[in-house]
C-alpha cells in the first residue's frame, strides 16, 4: 500500500520462487499467476466497489491494505478483482524508493495500447478484472447477414457488430440505472460496473441476497446478456454479448475522482433516489436543457422513456380539407397496442421544430419539404395520390427515427426531452408514481392489454412465476426490436414492403379479378399470403439461429429465476426455444406484418367476401339458440353461456391486430373452457369450496371432468357463435396461411 493505492508488489511461485517482473513461459505459480495478474498492477476494488470508499478517514486509509486482505478473504466465491495497469512512464512508488530490484526494465512502463480492461476467471473462485485488450470477434448476427448474402464485406459486419455494441451498452445502463450517464466534453456514455450484469453464479457473490429467491421489482426485465466468458489467447475472459471489451476500470477511475460524492455512483454500493450533485440549468426557450452534475459528468434521466417504441402510419384520409394520418403504435415493454391522436401534416412539422431545438441532429432526419399549398393557400387534398403517399413515407420514417434516438443518434442531454415530446405525439404519457413504478397513460386505447389474455395459462406456473415468463418474452422482444434499428435490417424490410405494396392489387384490379371469378382472386390472395409468411419464415429463422446464445444469456438473469426450474435439461430447451420463438415472431410481424396488413387485409376481405356474408347470417340465426342444440351433454353446459370465453374471442381475435396475437387468444379460450367448467361444476377441489385455492394458476382445475374431442368441439362453437366475430372466414384463412 502506498499513497491510498494498493499495488501488487511481486508474484510468488509454488516452490517458493518470488517474481517482480512476468514470471518465465511455463513457470508454475498460484491462482493470481495463473489468471494472468502480474506485479505493478494497481488493485481498485473487488465486487463493483473501489477500495477509495474506505478512505474517508484517516484511520481507514491507514488499514486500506488490510481491509482489502480481509475483503477479499470474506467474499463468497467468486470474487470480482478490478485491476488497472499504469499508464506509460508510471512506475511503482515502492521501485522509486529502491524497494523492488530487478535487473531488467519494469513491465510498468508500457504504452497506451495494453491499458483496456478484461476479466479472467480463475479455479479459485475469484475473478480478475485486469487491462489486457481482447480482440472482439463478429456478431453472430452480423455473421449470419453475410451469410445470407445480405451484406457484402467484413466491414459491414465490424460496422453491425459496434452498433449492436453500442445499443446494448445503452441498453444496460439504461435498465440498471434509469438514466445514463455521459462525459460532458465529448457526450460519449460513461461505463459503470453492475455485477447485476455478471452471470448468476457470478452476481449471487456480490449480492445482499439469494438468487433463487429473487424478485423482479420493476415492471420490465433486463434484455441484455449477462457478461460471459469467452476463449482468447488461451484464458478465459469475459466481455460483452458482441465480445468487445468492457472498460470497468474507467467507471472506477472517475467514481474514485468524487470523493465523498463517490458512494451513490457505482450500482452496488449504497444508492441515491436522487443524483449526486446535479442541477438543472436554467434556460431560455432557443437553447436545449443541460443536466450537469458537479463532477462535469452530465446525466441524462430516463424514467419514463419508454424503450421500444414501434409506429406505422396505417391509413390516410381526408378530413377538413386536410390529409389525416392514422397511427398505430405498438409498445413493446407493455405489450399494448393502440392507434395515436389523428395527426396532420403541421402537426408533424410543430414536432420537428421542437426536437430540433433541442436536438439539432435531428436536423438531419429527411423530413418532407413544405408543400405548395402551404406557400399559396392551396387545399391539401388537391395533391395527386402518389406525392401523398410519398409524403406519408418520409413521415413515418422521420417519426420511426424519433423513437429510436436513445440508441441510434449520439447522445445529447436534452435527448429524454425529446422522448418525451415523441410520447405525447403518439398520445401516451406515463405517470410516475415511484422511482421503479411507470404506469402507461393512453389517449385512446383500441386494443387489448396483452397482459389480460397472452399466456395467462401456463400448466404448472405460479402467478410469479407467469410473471417471470411474460416479462422474458417480452426483453426478448425488445432485444429483437433493437436488431431492426440497424440500418441494414431496415432497408431490408423497407425494400420488401415496397415491393408488395407495388405488387398487391389495387381496388380497379380487385375489380377486375372479381370478373374472371371469386376463384381467381383466392388464388392471387393465397399466393401473396404465402409470399409474406416464407419471408417471415425467413427472418425468423435467421434471428433465432445467430442469436439464441444471447437469448439464452437473458433467460439466466437472476430476475428470471422464478422459471428456472421449467429452463433444466431438454424440456428446458424446448420450454425456452417456444418464448424465443413466440418474441421473435411477435416483434417481426410488428415490423412487417402492420405496414402490409392494409394489403393483406384488401384481398382476404374481398376474396372471401361472399363467404363472409354467408357464415354471418348462419352465425346470427345460431346466435339464438340454446346450448343443447349444439349437442353439448347437461353436465357439460355452462351457467354463464360461456360468456368468459367469448370475451376473450371477441377481443383477444376481433381487436387484437397481430395474426399471432389472435392464435394465442383462441389457445387461450380454449384452455378458458377447461377452467370455467371447473369452476362452475365445483371440480377445482374435493371440499367443493368454491374459492379457489389452486397454488399455480396454470394447473387444470378440472382434472376430475376431463374433456373429450365429442365434447370440446360442439362447447368450442357455441363459443365462437356468440362472440361475433367479423369476417370468420377470412380470419380463418389468415391464421392458417400466416401463421
Amino acid at each position: 500500500e502506498d499513497a491510498g493505492c494498493i499495488w501488487v508488489h511481486s508474484l510468488s511461485g509454488r516452490d517458493g520462487t518470488r517474481w517482480y517482473n512476468p514470471p518465465p513461459a511455463g513457470a508454475v505459480g498460484g491462482p493470481a499467476l495463473d489468471q494472468g495478474i502480474q506485479p505493478g498492477d494497481r488493485v481498485l476494488g473487488i465486487n463493483g466497489e473501489a477500495f477509495v470508499n474506505y478512505m474517508s478517514t484517516p484511520s481507514a486509509k491507514e488499514s486500506l491494505l488490510r481491509h482489502a486482505v480481509l475483503s477479499i478473504q470474506h467474499c463468497r466465491d467468486p470474487v470480482v478483482v478490478h485491476l488497472r495497469r499504469g499508464p506509460p512512464r508510471v512506475y511503482h512508488p515502492l521501485a522509486e524508493r529502491n524497494a523492488i530490484t530487478s535487473p531488467t526494465p519494469s513491465l510498468l512502463d508500457q504504452d497506451d495500447a495494453n491499458d483496456q480492461p478484461y476479466f479472467s476467471d480463475t479455479s479459485d473462485g475469484v475473478i480478475v478484472s485486469s487491462c489486457e485488450s481482447t480482440e472482439p470477434e463478429i456478431h453472430p448476427f452480423a455473421a449470419a447477414l453475410a451469410l445470407k448474402g445480405l451484406i457484402n464485406s467484413t466491414s459491414d459486419c465490424w460496422s453491425i457488430t459496434k452498433t449492436l455494441q453500442q445499443f446494448t451498452e445503452r441498453t444496460r445502463q439504461w435498465e440498471s440505472n434509469s438514466s445514463f450517464r455521459i462525459d460532458s466534453t465529448t457526450h460519449e456514455l460513461i461505463d459503470l460496473f453492475d455485477s447485476r450484469d455478471l452471470p448468476p453464479s457470478m452476481s449471487s457473490a456480490t449480492l445482499p441476497f439469494e438468487y433463487n429467491n429473487a424478485k423482479i421489482l420493476r415492471h420490465y426485465g433486463p434484455s441484455t446478456p449477462t457478461i460471459r466468458p469467452s476463449t482468447t489467447h488461451g484464458q478465459n475472459v469475459f466481455s460483452f454479448s458482441e465480445n468487445s471489451s468492457i472498460d470497468y476500470g474507467r467507471g472506477m477511475k472517475r467514481a474514485s475522482l468524487l470523493g465523498q460524492e463517490y458512494e451513490g455512483l457505482l450500482p452496488d454500493s449504497p444508492r441515491r433516489k436522487s443524483y449526486p450533485g446535479s442541477t438543472l440549468k436554467q434556460r431560455n426557450l432557443e437553447s436545449p436543457p443541460s443536466y450537469e452534475s458537479e463532477d462535469c459528468d452530465i446525466f441524462i434521466p430516463l424514467m419514463g422513456v419508454r424503450k421500444a417504441l414501434c409506429v406505422r402510419i396505417v391509413n390516410t384520409f381526408i378530413e377538413e380539407d386536410r390529409i389525416a394520418c392514422t397511427i398505430l403504435v405498438h409498445d413493446i415493454e407493455s405489450g399494448r397496442e393502440w392507434y395515436a391522436p389523428v395527426r396532420y401534416y403541421q402537426d408533424f412539422n410543430d414536432l420537428r421544430a421542437a426536437t430540433v431545438s433541442i436536438c439539432p441532429a435531428i436536423a438531419e432526419i429527411p423530413f418532407p419539404k413544405s408543400p405548395i399549398w402551404n406557400l399559396f393557400g392551396v387545399k391539401e387534398i388537391t395533391e395527386s395520390s402518389s406525392v401523398r403517399e410519398e409524403k406519408c413515407r418520409q413521415l413515418e420514417h422521420f417519426l420511426r427515427q424519433l423513437c429510436s434516438v436513445v440508441y441510434r443518434e449520439k447522445l445529447n442531454p436534452g435527448i429524454a426531452e425529446v422522448c418525451i415530446h415523441v410520447q405525447s405525439f403518439l398520445g401516451c404519457d406515463t405517470a410516475l408514481a415511484e422511482l421503479d413504478d411507470e404506469d402507461l397513460h393512453l389517449h385512446i386505447q383500441v386494443a387489448v392489454n396483452d397482459i389480460t389474455f397472452e399466456d395467462a395459462v401456463e400448466k404448472g406456473h405460479s402467478e410469479a412465476q407467469m410473471n417471470a415468463r411474460l416479462l422474458l418474452k417480452r426483453s426478448i422482444q425488445r432485444y429483437t426490436y433493437r436488431l431492426f434499428l440497424l440500418r441494414t435490417m431496415e432497408q431490408i424490410v423497407n425494400q420488401f414492403v415496397d415491393s408488395e405494396r407495388a405488387r398487391g392489387p389495387k381496388v380497379d384490379d380487385i375489380k377486375a379479378l372479381e370478373l374472371q371469378g371469386r376463384a381467381t382472386l383466392k388464388e392471387i390472395s393465397l399466393e401473396e399470403l404465402a409470399r409474406i409468411r416464407a419471408y417471415l419464415d425467413q427472418i425468423q429463422e435467421m434471428i433465432v439461429e445467430s442469436c439464441t446464445a444471447d437469448f439464452t444469456s437473458i433467460s439466466q438473469r437472476r430476475e428470471y429465476g422464478a422459471i428456472r426450474e421449467f429452463m433444466q435439461g431438454d424440456k428446458g430447451n424446448t420450454y425456452l426455444d417456444i418464448i424465443f420463438r413466440e418474441a421473435v415472431r411477435e416483434q417481426i410481424e410488428i415490423e412487417i406484418y402492420v405496414p402490409l396488413r392494409s394489403i393483406v387485409s384488401r384481398l382476404l376481405v374481398n376474396g372471401w367476401r361472399h363467404d363472409d356474408m354467408e357464415m354471418q347470417f348462419k352465425m346470427q340465426e345460431l346466435r339464438k339458440r340454446s346450448q343443447a342444440l349444439f349437442r353439448i351433454p347437461p353436465e357439460k353446459q355452462s351457467p354463464s353461456d360461456w360468456r368468459t370465453v367469448s370475451n376473450i374471442l371477441q377481443r383477444g381475435v376481433g381487436r387484437s391486430t397481430l395474426p399471432c396475437a389472435k392464435l394465442r387468444a383462441i389457445v387461450r379460450a380454449a384452455k378458458e373452457i377447461s377452467c370455467l367448467h371447473g369452476q362452475e361444476h365445483d371440480c377445482q377441489s374435493p371440499t367443493n369450496d368454491t374459492t379457489d385455492n389452486r397454488q399455480n394458476i396454470g394447473d387444470d382445475p378440472t382434472e376430475k371432468s376431463t374433456f373429450g374431442a365429442d365434447d370440446f368441439l360442439p362447447i368450442f362453437i357455441y363459443c365462437v357463435v356468440r362472440a361475433d366475430m367479423e369476417r370468420p372466414c377470412a380470419l380463418c384463412v389468415l391464421l392458417t396461411t400466416l401463421c
